[in-house]
């Protein structure tokens, strides 16, 4: 079967893309090929099964596209990590449950002023509050 008449062979596609990859202003991005490979492929094998065509083909397509995809994937996706507590959990570090609203305030200013006397934060960077109590 020959070539419909007026449409364009190998060679001048490829070179018509070499043109077009040329005249871009930003550089080709190496990660957005590998995705359009991957969607390329996975679309083909959508297609072929659809289509009922040769298992192998849809196999073949469906592996390339996973192949493309993993590639692809540590850029697009951060990976999960451990975390790990330094130290031991204190269940002393929580607030009594009965504890009423001026213990609940005494304790709160104990470990702030513990932690200013740190220098994990500096109090002194805070307003003073108008009121004597804040809300």
């Amino acid at each position: 079967m020959s070539r419909p008449f007026g449409s364009k062979n190998k060679k001048t596609i490829t070179h018509e893309a070499q043109q077009a990859a040329l005249l871009q202003s930003t550089p080709i991005d190496m990660l957005h090929i590998m995705e359009r490979a991957a969607v390329h492929f996975f679309t083909r094998a959508e297609m072929r099964k659809q289509t009922g065509k040769n298992p192998e083909l849809v196999d073949a397509d469906c592996r390339t596209a996973a192949e493309l995809a993993a590639h692809a994937a540590p850029y697009r996706h951060a990976r999960l990590k451990a975390i790990t507590v330094e130290g031991t959990i204190n269940p002393s570090d929580r607030f009594r449950d009965d504890a009423n609203l001026e213990e609940l305030r005494a304790e709160v200013t104990r470990r702030l002023a513990d932690l200013s006397e740190e220098g994990v934060i500096d109090l002194t960077a805070l307003p003073a509050p108008k009121r004597e109590t804040a809300n």
